[in-house]
């Protein structure tokens, strides 16, 4: 009985067109936790339990603490004090909807990172405080004022000549991660500072729309945006946004996800697949003419761009497809 009224939800959840948000959805979280949401942002209330500023926390690993993370704060001594090097590149990563500093879009590339050969700044943004609750809304209505936190530190690093300039840094984030990642990039350009690359992994679809960019990641967030889109028919932002937007294996149903009723199997995947990317370049991906032809796997042009990677792609343009193996290493060269 249990399992029927979950495809019944499914059904009238992916009845609605690609890029549309109809008033219910199923949402499902980084640990597969399944919740029927009410996304009309009329009704929404918000919780008055998170203090970005007190709440978000910003932890950093290197080569010299892999495993163990060292809190960051706001004051010269703290980064002094800490394995941070000035010289080194700062990659930034974020969690979304009801996760930490556990989840996947941490540890996995945060270990690869720390696997190359040349040193790294990894700084992982904690605001679980904020992402873990119940109601989605809530979450999603925090995304502005945790990067909001996120620039102001960023831009206390340069402003302090801890790092040299913003193009230093680079972020990736997960879901809504993707989105709190685009409006960070949107807040340092303010001060006249663009981050070199943003990287949206299946960037949250629910509560954003294609003519609200201001709200959300787009193109022009940082020198280079990247979409890595593995749940669009689920809770991933379908349509392409970013300077360069990859669609593995059409954008959604993961290869070795199975039925992933929920679909977060394939949500988690774009993570997967970044990390991977970071140490294999064999993510080579097909160049297609539009949206609809990636979605379909229809794409015919050339093998001509790879996905990710590190320190990734620099002026790429377009939409692009590729094909994925069903488990690590994901990529077939």
């Amino acid at each position: 009985m249990k399992l029927l009224v979950i495809l019944l939800l499914i059904s009238v959840v992916k009845a609605s067109p690609l890029g549309e948000h109809q008033r219910w959805n199923m949402i499902p979280d980084e640990d597969g936790k399944l919740h029927v949401i009410d996304v009309n942002p009329i009704e929404d209330v918000v919780e008055p339990a998170f203090n970005p500023e007190a709440d978000t926390r910003f932890v950093l690993f290197t080569r010299n603490n892999p495993t163990s993370g060292q809190q960051l704060f706001l004051s010269i001594d703290s980064i002094r004090n800490s394995n941070f090097d000035p010289s080194a590149p700062v990659r930034v990563l974020i969690h979304g909807w009801n996760s930490g500093l556990t989840s996947g879009v941490n540890t996995r590339p945060t270990e690869s990172y720390l696997q190359l050969g040349t040193p790294f700044n990894v700084i992982q943004v904690d605001w679980s405080v904020g992402a873990g609750t119940v109601n989605y809304i809530s979450a999603r209505n925090r995304v502005p004022s945790v990067a909001a936190v996120i620039a102001n530190f960023l831009n206390f690093l340069v402003d302090n000549n801890i790092i040299a300039s913003m193009e230093q840094v680079s972020i990736a984030g997960h879901s809504l991660g993707a989105h709190i990642a685009g409006i960070t990039g949107k807040r340092t350009q303010e001060s006249g500072r663009f981050i070199n690359t943003i990287w949206g992994l299946d960037p949250a679809g629910p509560l954003f729309n294609m003519n609200n960019p201001n709200d959300r990641m787009d193109a022009n967030d940082a020198i280079y945006t990247e979409g890595i889109r593995t749940n669009i028919g689920g809770s991933g932002f379908a349509e392409p946004f970013c300077h360069a937007d990859f669609y593995p294996n059409g954008g959604d149903n993961q290869p070795g996800c199975g039925l992933d009723l929920t679909g977060s199997c394939s949500h988690s995947r774009a993570h997967a697949l970044f990390a991977d990317s970071i140490l294999n370049d064999g993510f080579v991906a097909v160049r297609c003419e539009s949206f609809n032809d990636a979605r379909t796997q229809r794409c015919t042009g050339q093998r001509e761009a790879s996905m990710g990677g590190e320190p990734g792609n620099t002026g790429l343009r377009g939409i692009f497809h590729l094909r994925t193996s069903n488990a690590s290493p994901f990529a077939l060269g």
